[in-house]
């Protein structure tokens, strides 16, 4: 054990710390000398830090040479003759074992406290204590009581510092980084680091190793530079019969001037909150494990990350194998680049797995290439400035009986795209997806997507697979090249600005556009099994019309009244007259319009036979209408007034007598009525 100092300059400081406490340890004798002269006092038997001998862990076993009380650190920073004795570098020792409480409340210090690889056997307490700089490193402490402190440099509890018990810096100042790498805090189903209020000037380093087990606490927190976590483990999941709050990382209106980085084997057990949190660059999570799943009789559990109200100028990235069990909140979210969770999973089954209500993206959302859901994932009145991407992206949440968190798999109300929505390639969804009142600033692409979501006697909510309701689409609606939809696809009241194209596609429920207007074509060609779909377009206004005979449906599942269109377009689309009565025969119900806007089209076309046969059958169908519809009104009247234990006459006109059965008779003075009798 040496300092490695020349003894004789240093005498006059341990000849004063002798006269204050008498005898003084080897460890003593050697801090004081190293303070007196700038030096490093190494207390153990080497130098090296990570030496067995030296492992704080093992302090019991350490003799009394390598003891230091507490009382003699403080005299050495309070006692002005002592201080003015200390070289401007400051209290420096390792491998010592501390005795006593350390208290340096209220206390300026001109100069800075390093202990590392030490053990301090009692909480030390440092509030509103001003220090040059605080190292830990290494070391092993109990409650570090820390509350408004101003420390010039940096903090540094790192390489292998441990607390047991809680550690605070509440309102701290900071003048350069908080180093926590490769360190340990445990105070189970409690706060094991508070630094809420902390203001820190440069980074702070919680990475590398950084492990809690209890609250991270940095609410209202300052950040001149960045927040790294990557690699770290946090826990703090809430039990059945925990006391604890079941918050793991509590970061609620954060400031941090830099990057916030959650990253590289990230992770924790019990929720991480970022509410209303301020960032001047990125959020990044790519590969993070968020645990903190619903488990019945825990009110603290099923949020992974709630992040409402957050404010990011760069991106928020949950990607590259990100995994969060329980709900990701990301309500009122206002990000300046994109929100990219591609390769992320997202598992809160029958719940809600992402919830990006009224969020505002400046760049692009992508969720996408290997993006899964298991849970809704909801965009609300969300307004992002580029592109929804959803390609090769899975979505579940089917319904299910009594659960009422089910049968939404994407919700969307309300959205505004700027740019494109993409659910293609790859794309499924087992539940509906929600496009209702949505604005596209282009197209809206589903090809080869698999929306699953038919119809069921139980629950009821089931069967409309994707509904665009009330959309506007200044591009195109792409519902081919094997679009799959088990349910009713729905886009009533839609405004689209191109076509909607539905070819090589499988909607078994049908597809409903009533009221819709679209610029461009429908094109309804190569629908795949078309004998279980029904094709209901009442009202809706397209500029053409391009199908093939073997797409139309059958079984009365056409519905066109209303339906206006300028021609027929396509190679393979059926032009003439004979064609379009066979169209026009498979309506549920009859409507003279559709045969007046084929004989238009037809007419338009230059085909006036072929109008006149359409408009001919027109009238005979009308004919047959409404006698079918005359007799059935007879009929009605006919059973209402006449019993079986009396005689009843209804005068009718003369030409519907002879409907009604039973005996009529004329009457003698001619005029046109009968009268009905029946038994």
């Amino acid at each position: 054990m040496s300092a490695h100092l020349n003894q004789p300059q240093a005498n006059d400081l341990i000849g004063l710390a002798r006269a204050r406490f008498g005898d003084l340890s080897a460890a003593e004798t050697t801090l004081l000398a190293a303070a007196r002269m700038g030096g490093f006092a190494l207390c153990g038997p080497r130098g090296n830090l990570s030496d067995p001998a030296n492992d704080p862990a093992k302090a019991s076993e350490w003799g009394t040479e390598r003891t230091i009380r507490a009382s003699l650190i403080r005299w050495l920073c309070v006692e002005q003759t002592a201080r003015n004795r200390v070289d401007p570098n400051g209290i420096r020792a390792s491998g010592a074992k501390v005795l006593g409480k350390l208290d340096l409340s209220n206390v300026t210090v001109p100069f800075g406290l390093t202990l590392a690889g030490c053990r301090l056997m009692e909480d030390a307490y440092l509030i509103s204590t001003s220090l040059a700089d605080l190292d830990l490193r290494a070391s092993w402490v109990r409650c570090l009581i820390a509350d408004r402190m101003s420390v010039k440099g940096g903090v540094f509890l790192s390489g292998g510092f441990r607390a047991e018990g809680e550690v605070r810096f509440p309102a701290s100042q900071i003048g350069i980084d908080l180093s926590c790498e490769n360190s340990f805090f445990t105070n189970p189903s409690k706060v094991a680091l508070n630094a809420g209020g902390m203001n820190v000037k440069g980074n702070v380093f919680f990475r590398q190793d950084f492990q809690v087990e209890g609250e991270l606490h940095l609410s209202g927190a300052q950040i001149g530079s960045n927040l790294e976590c990557d690699g770290a483990t946090l826990k703090n999941a809430v039990g059945l019969e925990s006391s604890g709050s079941g918050i793991a990382l509590n970061a609620d209106r954060v400031i941090v001037g830099g990057y916030v980085f959650l990253r590289n084997g990230f992770s924790a057990e019990g929720e991480v909150k970022l509410l209303n949190a301020e960032i001047g660059g990125s959020l990044e999570c790519q590969g993070a494990l968020l645990k903190n799943p619903s488990r019945e009789g825990a009110p603290g559990s099923g949020t992974a990350l709630i992040a409402d109200g957050i404010r990011v100028k760069g991106n928020i990235l949950l990607t590259n194998g990100f995994r969060a069990e329980g709900e990701v909140r990301l309500r009122g979210a206002n990000i300046g680049g994109v929100l990219n969770c591609e390769n992320g999973t997202f598992t809160n089954p029958s719940k809600m797995a992402l919830d990006a209500d009224r969020i505002q993206v400046a760049g692009y959302v992508f969720l996408r290439n290997g993006f899964t859901a298991e849970g809704e994932v909801k965009l609300l009145n969300a307004e992002i400035g580029s592109n929804l991407e959803c390609d090769n992206a899975k979505f579940k949440n089917p319904p299910q009986d009594g659960v009422s968190g089910s049968g939404r798999a994407l919700y969307a109300d309300r959205v505004k795209v700027a740019g494109y929505v993409f659910l293609r390639n790859g794309f499924s969804a087992e539940g509906e997806v929600n496009l209702l009142n949505a604005q596209i600033g282009s197209d809206l692409d589903c090809s080869k997507g698999t929306f699953d979501n038919p119809e069921q006697a139980k629950p009821q909510g089931a069967g409309i697979a994707l509904c665009m309701d009330g959309a506007s689409i200044q591009g195109s609606v792409f519902l081919g090249e094997e679009f799959k939809a088990e349910g009713e696809v729905r886009v009533s009241g839609a405004q689209i600005g191109g076509q909607i194209a539905c070819v090589n596609s499988r909607i078994r429920a049908g597809l409903i556009a009533q009221a819709t207007t679209a610029a461009g074509a429908l094109f309804w060609t190569k629908i795949l099994e078309p004998g279980d779909t029904k094709l209901d377009l009442v009202n809706t206004h397209v500029d053409a019309l391009v199908d093939d005979r073997q797409s139309w449906p059958d079984g009365q599942k056409l519905r066109i009244d209303g339906l206006v269109y300028e021609r027929f377009s396509g190679s393979d689309t059926p032009k003439s007259a004979r064609a379009r009565l066979d169209w026009l025969s498979r309506q549920k119900d009859f409507a003279p319009q559709p045969y007046g806007q084929v004989a238009k089209v037809l007419r338009d076309n230059g085909d006036d036979a072929g109008a006149r046969r359409v408009l001919s059958e027109m009238e005979r169908l009308r004919r047959k209408h409404e006698y079918a519809s005359r007799n059935r009104f007879v009929r009605f009247w006919a059973s209402t007034w006449c019993c079986s234990e009396s005689r009843h006459r209804v005068w009718l006109p003369s030409s519907e007598i002879a409907l009604v059965a039973g005996r009529t008779n004329r009457p003698r003075d001619g005029s046109l009525r009968g009268r009905i009798c029946c038994r």
